[in-house]
């Protein structure tokens, strides 16, 4: 599998005392194991981060916020030489990593994120932790052409897109699940120039995208060749749009 992979930043523990401050003066001791660097891996399925570490004795937990939208890891006991704070991502719905010491022996890594992206897999590795985003939803575009309803999904993913395709009834809708994928956005389409598309997270682990066509038409849809990776295209009936 294809990847792109940055080192993010380098460090040792014999560099000189970290610039973190903790309780007011600077702080770094040798009893830590030191964080020797971040290595984003830009992959056809995903990103990967790893948070490399010089031992495995060390426990970690995380959260997910909102208001901003961010996920953190709290790491200990390890140490951190940084020249940097906060480093930019250049990647789709991940904005950048903030990191600061919480307490003498803890470190906290902050992901700033565009929407409510969820990651796939968080693990504790050799060389220390691992956190697995999944490709997102990049975009949704509507285009009316000849009496049908074009409906575009543009995702980060570099592979071909399988969506599982399906009519329910009572109320008659059209639903489209999108496996291992992760919304980038709250919104995505206006509700007033599309109230009959829901786009929701259905699924956090494993993480799938649920599109539901309100007042759908049973075998009234095709899925269209993709003209490129990452995406596909839904011809329907006229939907009840507003132009």
């Amino acid at each position: 599998m294809k990847s792109k992979i940055y080192l993010i930043f380098f460090i040792f523990g014999f560099l000189s005392i970290a610039s973190l401050a903790y309780g007011g003066q600077g702080f770094y001791s040798l009893e830590y194991p030191p964080i020797n660097g971040i290595i984003w891996e830009h992959l056809e399925d995903g990103d990967v981060f790893k948070i490399l570490i010089s031992s495995t004795d060390f426990d970690f937990n995380y959260a997910y916020l909102q208001n901003p939208y961010r996920f953190f890891i709290d790491i200990s006991p390890i140490n951190v030489n940084l020249t940097k704070t906060e480093i930019p991502i250049d990647t789709d719905g991940i904005i950048r990593i903030r990191i600061a010491r919480q307490s003498e022996d803890k470190i906290r890594f902050v992901f700033d994120l565009t929407g409510p992206i969820r990651y796939k897999e968080i693990k504790k590795e050799d060389s220390g932790i691992t956190i697995v985003f999944p490709p997102r939803l990049k975009e949704l575009r509507i285009e009316k052409n000849s009496g049908r309803v074009y409906l575009n999904v543009v995702s980060t993913h570099k592979n071909q897109l399988n969506p599982e395709v399906f009519f329910l009834g009572n109320p008659d809708r059209i639903v489209i699940d999108i496996p291992d994928m992760t919304l980038m956005y709250d919104n995505y389409l206006s509700p007033t120039s599309s109230p009959e598309i829901g786009i929701s997270q259905f699924s956090i682990y494993p993480p799938s995208v649920r599109i539901v066509l309100k007042n759908g038409v049973k075998n009234e849809w095709s899925i269209e060749e993709p003209k490129e990776a990452g995406t596909f295209q839904i011809s329907l009936p006229v939907l009840q749009t507003a132009d």
